[in-house]
């Protein structure tokens, strides 16, 4: 895949929007456009890799664990989930989902995503940039 056709790497150059909530040297996370639940959010390398275990940049885990405390603190869930797919997008890339029991994220179908309103994806990505310590 050529990096200039990649969407992740769109987003960090700033040529694809996004709803970012936090950002360091190194990483860049925002919430999912087509999201599991409200704040999943989309943790990503500046630099183009494909696969999560090649990036040689340190910091993921502890991006990752800023971004689970902010949605822990300052969302009602019970904890939070972290994988990572990459089928879709050819881009390395952790999910963060908040979660809570019984919320039906995943069912024989597999992950249900949730249809959530503008409005509240804007309210949501403030919320947790906030708490991120996200300078903009």
């Amino acid at each position: 895949m050529e990096i200039k056709r990649c969407l992740f790497c769109q987003i960090v150059s700033g040529k694809e929007p996004c709803r970012k909530i936090y950002e360091d040297s190194n990483f860049l996370a925002f919430l999912d456009f087509k999201p599991y639940a409200l704040g999943h959010t989309l943790l990503i390398p500046k630099k183009h890799y494909r696969w999560v275990w090649q990036i040689k940049e340190p910091g993921l885990d502890m991006a990752a664990a800023k971004i689970a405390q902010a949605m822990m603190e300052n969302m009602p869930i019970t904890y939070v989930s972290y994988f990572t797919l990459g089928w879709q997008i050819k881009h390395a890339h952790l999910h963060l989902v908040p979660r809570n029991k019984g919320d039906g994220l995943i069912s024989e179908e597999g992950f249900n995503r949730k249809s959530i309103s503008e409005s509240e994806m804007n309210k949501i990505a403030e919320r947790l940039k906030i708490f991120t310590r996200l300078k903009t």
